[in-house]
């Protein structure tokens, strides 16, 4: 599956000097992590040949990532290309775990010289993907699949912010709520969970001790921190935890796919004299409820849900490139792996998925904001660092390759238990 190709670089200026004028990790200087002092890997393969393509290796129910990534490859070829030339894409289907579609599918993108794959979709996909994508010098872009702190896959990044991202929104919202206790649920069916189970627990651990910060420094406090499996459920348990918390507003934590077993927890809640109001959703419980509960049992309840959802230009531009589509879920950041890409191939001249995972990694200070890729490319031109701020706003990379941050836009929940934006992203 090896494939190799003569480095052709399409910038007039040093490999070094591009490196040091690029930070692609953060909209916020804080969130900046250190340049590595190493480049990712030393055994993988140069794929540039002066042409950036793009592979999508995603489930046939992915649609909306594959519309952010066409969106964002319209945008970038608008803009110039890379390096003057027009990036290529090509979609392929992973097909289900016990096949071999995956490594097949992979197989074909190598065959037509890709650089960056945006996928896959799960935790297994991953595992069975990352010795290839090093066999092959090709870059993994995940906008789903986090990156567990414990792995440090050079050829690895992930555009999915965990739990623990959604913490400071979170907390800001509960104190302009008046929260003084807070309770923090996590959401689970353990038999749908499989694989996932773990970093789901890691994930809610990390946005506990997240949460548990904040609001303590705000004069708050996280009264308890404690779990429901709806595939093994104890609501008198539960219920004797909430009230010795005394916590007046929960926090409930879901999983991807998660929002069926927090309907049935709202029901038992509401019951037990919860109302809506006291309850706040992360992300992936931030949907419509409206068919699943009863008018009003949702009313003045808050959730979040990711900057790209609440954009509506970029979610214009996405229907846009697929007018058939409905759920948009992930195409914020499938658009901003493939934006943060082409800006890491153009800064580090070098359009190969190894050199682009290395430039990605990196930051520089004192850098220039730029939201959309002709304004990054200008700002390039003008030999300053450029910070690429995209459609899920500010974002911080770990050494380890997933993202440490994102912005987050508060929703609140109508008579009809669907949300709404509450305060828009500033």
């Amino acid at each position: 599956m090896m494939r190799r190709s003569s480095s052709r670089s399409f910038v007039g200026i040093s490999a070094a000097a591009l490196v040091s004028m690029l930070t692609l990790s953060s909209c916020a200087p804080e969130t900046s992590m250190p340049v590595p002092s190493s480049s990712p890997t030393e055994t993988a393969v140069s794929t540039a040949d002066g042409v950036l393509r793009i592979g999508t290796l995603l489930p046939a129910s992915s649609a909306s990532q594959v519309a952010g990534v066409e969106l964002a490859v319209r945008d970038i070829n608008l803009g110039g290309g890379v390096g003057g030339v027009p990036v290529e894409v090509f979609h392929r289907t992973s097909g289900a775990a016990e096949t071999g579609q995956l490594e097949s599918a992979f197989g074909d993108l190598v065959d037509k010289g890709v650089d960056v794959v945006i996928g896959p979709s799960s935790e297994q996909f991953r595992d069975r993907l990352a010795p290839l994508a090093e066999e092959a010098g090709i870059l993994i872009m995940s906008p789903t699949v986090a990156v567990p702190e414990t792995r440090d896959d050079a050829l690895f990044l992930s555009l999915a912010a965990p739990l623990s991202a959604q913490a400071t929104e979170l907390s800001a919202g509960l104190i302009d709520a008046g929260a003084t206790l807070v309770t923090l649920v996590a959401v689970r069916e353990s038999a749908s969970l499989g694989e996932s189970e773990a970093v789901f627990t890691s994930d809610v651990d990390a946005l506990a001790e997240a949460l548990h910060s904040k609001l303590d420094a705000a004069g708050a406090r996280l009264a308890l921190a404690t779990r429901f499996d709806v595939s093994e459920p104890d609501l008198p348990r539960l219920l004797a935890a909430l009230a010795k918390s005394r916590a007046e507003h929960i926090v409930l934590a879901t999983p991807r796919g998660g929002a069926g077993a927090t309907a049935g927890l709202v029901r038992e809640l509401a019951t037990a004299g919860y109302p809506g109001s006291s309850l706040w959703f992360t992300a992936e419980a931030t949907v419509s409820y409206a068919g699943s509960l009863p008018a009003g049992a949702l009313e003045g309840a808050h959730g979040l849900r990711g900057a790209a959802e609440s954009n509506s230009d970029f979610l214009l531009g996405v229907i846009q490139s697929d007018p058939g589509l409905g759920f948009r879920s992930s195409a914020g950041e499938a658009y901003d792996a493939v934006m943060l890409a082409a800006v890491a191939a153009v800064v580090g001249g070098d359009d190969g998925g190894s050199a682009i995972a290395a430039t990605a990694r990196r930051s520089v200070a004192d850098s220039i904001r730029c939201s959309y890729f002709a304004e990054c490319l200008d700002i390039f031109a003008q030999g300053r660092a450029v910070d690429y701020c995209g459609v899920t706003g500010s974002r911080g990379f770990s050494a380890g390759g997933s993202i440490l941050s994102a912005d987050f836009v508060r929703y609140a929940f109508t008579a009809e238990n669907s949300p709404v934006v509450a305060q828009p992203l500033q």
